[in-house]
């Protein structure tokens, strides 16, 4: 994944925590710079590598905001799985101290990725659920750019590409993840009944567990800002503990 990335790198790092990336507005897609979410972050993890990615897709298809991972030939997920594990592994660090974060589109991605990294965690805020399910001309651009055929063709073979639980089913794998929303989030009853449904597939193996945050802190679909996600979504890296502010 060449000049698809940034990495922060520490002497003897603790952890990796890698970010993923987040659609990207009007305003900076216009600009065509690469933007790599929340790698200005970094320093606040001093302990930590940071990764943070782009969307592999928009360097070949600049009209879009985004893909969310979707592909026609290549699992995406799967690939960026598989190029973490490979920079922990060079860097010393162990899957289980592997965390992936990101929000919206970068949620999606968070828990898809964990799913794939057995033993790893991930923070996920406001996350899509589905592809399919999300804003009519996001879906249309993915079908007509990055597929050049409709959602439902490319579910009919992978499923798993579009959906967070076929995705952990495709896996065999729950990760240990905390899904932050609130209840203004248009995706709301999508990640509410993606954990009823998670509660069902009590014979797959599980890293840890999953925990849905509904806070009231921010409202519809939105993140929570840089102080409230390092400082209390993440307390000392060990995601145990939580501020009431939430």
């Amino acid at each position: 994944m060449p000049n698809t990335y940034q990495h922060a790198q520490r002497e003897d790092p603790e952890g990796l925590i890698v970010f993923m990336p987040s659609a990207l507005t009007a305003a900076r897609r216009a600009t065509g710079i690469k933007t790599f979410s929340r790698f200005s972050w970094a320093d606040d993890f001093p302990r930590h590598d940071v990764l943070a990615l782009l969307d592999p897709a928009l360097p070949d298809h600049p009209r879009i905001t985004g893909a969310w991972f979707v592909h026609p030939n290549i699992d995406v997920v799967h690939l960026i799985a598989n190029f973490v594990t490979k920079i922990a592994a060079g860097r010393g660090i162990k899957n289980d101290d592997v965390i992936f974060y990101g929000s919206s589109l970068g949620g999606f991605g968070a828990i898809a990725v964990a799913s794939r990294v057995s033993g790893s965690q991930a923070v996920a805020e406001v996350p899509q659920i589905d592809v399919g399910d999300w804003l009519p001309q996001s879906v249309h651009a993915i079908e007509e750019i990055i597929l050049g055929d409709s959602l439902a063709s490319l579910r009919r073979k992978f499923p798993e590409r579009l959906n967070l639980l076929d995705r952990i089913k495709h896996s065999g794998h729950v990760p240990q993840f905390f899904l932050v929303t609130n209840t203004l989030d248009s995706q709301f009853n999508n990640q509410t009944k993606f954990f009823r449904e998670l509660a069902r597939l009590s014979t797959l193996p599980r890293t840890g567990f999953g925990e849905l945050i509904v806070t009231e802190r921010v409202k519809g679909h939105a993140a929570l800002p840089r102080n409230i996600v390092t400082q209390i979504l993440f307390p000392s890296l060990q995601l145990c503990k939580r501020d009431e502010a939430l």
